[in-house]
């Protein structure tokens, strides 16, 4: 990947961290962006950096800033009596950080507003370290598989090989054809 879109993308996570904390119209067109009905737009999510370079950056206190005022806005999204404190929101911003540091904050933004349309259950009285916990798992398993369906779907184009042949994939200028078009609509798609 060239440097100016790698700056383009830590500018955009840059605007997305912004708007988080001064414009909340703002960042919910933003996250539109990646959000498919709810379904990761994963070819986009991937693009932006990861929570481990986001703390590489900008600090670990920056990243667990965002991440704290994201739980405070899925908090304040649901009518409960029982809310998490202050410590309780910076433990689980923490925990969330460093176990799924391969995630992108936008990651934790749509699975927080699937969690509200209630995507992943009801939440009654309570939201607690375990439920959140259980909102991410759920979307993990969503991501993957759209990962998943974006890696068959590469696979499905190329040409199939038997192991035990002489002739190497490379040399075949179907599989360069197939490999060619596949980074064009990477390209393109970004």
């Amino acid at each position: 990947m060239d440097n100016n879109k790698l700056t383009t993308f830590k500018q955009h996570s840059a605007k997305l961290m912004n708007c988080l904390i001064s414009d909340k119209i703002e960042y919910q067109i933003m996250v539109n962006d990646f959000d498919n009905s709810g379904v990761p737009a994963i070819s986009k999510i991937l693009q932006l950096p990861q929570l481990s370079a986001l703390k590489k950056d900008h600090g670990m206190k920056t990243v667990l800033k965002y991440m704290v005022l994201l739980l405070q806005d899925l908090q304040n999204s649901f009518n409960i009596k029982n809310k998490m404190n202050d410590e309780q929101l910076i433990e689980l911003g923490n925990n969330l950080i460093n176990d799924y540091w391969g995630f992108r904050l936008v990651d934790f933004s749509i699975c927080f507003r699937n969690a509200k349309k209630n995507k992943y259950g009801n939440v009654y009285e309570r939201l607690d370290m375990a439920t959140v916990y259980n909102f991410v798992q759920l979307y993990d398993n969503s991501r993957n598989e759209e990962i998943q369906k974006n890696n068959n779907q590469y696979k499905n184009d190329l040409p199939v090989y038997d192991r035990t042949s002489d002739k190497n994939i490379n040399d075949d200028p179907k599989f360069r054809e197939i490999l060619l078009k596949h980074i064009k609509q990477q390209k393109q798609k970004k």
